[in-house]
């Protein structure tokens, strides 16, 4: 897959990237080192124990580095539920998890796909 395909799968634009991370051996490398991010995994934890400071930092942080690399359907579930915690409402917070988890995990199985340069 390459990294224009790729794009259109997580509903992103390729060309709104390249405005800011200009050239496609940097997009490949940030995206590259997506899955290593621990954001999502301390959200994950932070969901088990309730603690919803703790979590809505970690979404708040995987909802910058989705939004900087143009994740735009991971982007916009993370949006919802930091918003969502940040007016300190806790009902809903785990199916919007789920929502979060399920594009995040397409996300990362999209990135397995991109073809090395």
């Amino acid at each position: 897959m390459n990294i224009s395909d790729f794009y259109k799968e997580v509903g992103g634009s390729y060309e709104e990237v390249c405005g800011r991370l200009v050239l496609d051996g940097i997009i490949r490398k940030n995206l590259k080192k997506f899955p290593s991010d621990e954001s999502f995994k301390k959200a994950k934890i932070a969901l088990e124990k309730e603690d919803y400071e703790e979590l809505f930092l970690a979404v708040h942080t995987l909802k910058g580095i989705s939004g900087t690399l143009g994740l735009k359907a991971l982007f916009e579930k993370a949006s919802v539920l930091t918003e969502h915690l940040r007016n300190n409402h806790t009902q809903n917070v785990k199916e919007l998890m789920s929502c979060v988890e399920t594009e995040y995990k397409k996300a990362i199985e999209l990135i397995a796909q991109i073809e090395d340069a």
